[in-house]
């Protein structure tokens, strides 16, 4: 496996492009492997294997380690377009509102894809989703969570998390960690998610992501509709 290059650092430690077998491009992620990481990484794999989940999942293939290292590396499809997030951030003044709804519906449908089989996503904002050839593919459902490194708390994703999953009495990490995601709460994340598509940043970026936010969030408060967008889109938007 020859490794090209450091891509940088996202939801794990540092993310590496390689090349393959046949010049098959990878990602390759830095985790700290424990024997929880390694039954969710079995379970990611045989949940995309019996479910035919590629056109809606980016393909996770298993975990490697680099050679006299303890590194230990997540395998993973390369996405050229990178996070959602840094897609917007790259090519948001040249999307128009047909580029908009086309994401938009790729987003859903993925989600609707999911659902349909049973599978809840556990982890949904814009550094869980990738963009590949312009299409978008949602990463691994819940594995990210298991293997987030210490920059990335549960204050990060505390916007695209559903309220439900808020404890007033004292927003913790274990109040998100015991909440079980299910299909309402990826409607309300993906509702979030069309409005960072509306408008090109991070939901609340003028806010610190801290509890208190989190119970603003849980107590009612959303971002404001973007200035110019089509009202069929803030239908779609407000139905999620």
């Amino acid at each position: 496996m020859y490794y090209k290059e450091e891509l940088g650092v996202e939801l794990v430690n540092k993310v590496y492009k390689a090349n393959w077998k046949h010049g098959k491009l990878i990602a390759l992620k830095s985790i700290n492997l424990t024997d929880e990481i390694i039954k969710e990484v079995v379970r990611e794999v045989k949940i995309q294997q019996e479910n035919d989940l590629n056109n809606a999942m980016i393909k996770l293939y298993g975990i490697t380690s680099k050679t006299n290292s303890d590194e230990y590396l997540l395998v993973v499809e390369y996405a050229e377009g990178g996070s959602f997030n840094n897609y917007l951030k790259v090519n948001f003044p040249s999307l128009n509102w047909r580029d908009k709804y086309e994401l938009a519906f790729q987003l859903s449908s993925a989600i609707e894809y999911l659902h349909e089989r049973g599978i809840v996503h556990k982890d949904l904002h814009s550094s869980s989703i990738l963009v590949q050839q312009n299409s978008i593919r949602l990463a691994d459902s819940g594995l990210s969570k298991r293997i987030k490194d210490s920059s990335r708390t549960y204050l990060d994703t505390i916007p695209y998390t559903d309220p439900r999953g808020f404890d007033i009495e004292g927003i913790s990490s274990d109040a998100l960690e015991k909440y079980e995601s299910n299909e309402k709460s990826n409607v309300y994340s993906v509702g979030v998610l069309f409005w960072e598509l509306s408008s090109g940043k991070k939901p609340f970026s003028d806010k610190e992501y801290n509890s208190i936010l989190a119970e603003e969030i849980a107590q009612g408060l959303r971002e404001v509709i973007v200035d110019g967008t089509p009202k069929n889109y803030c239908i779609l938007n407000e139905s999620k």
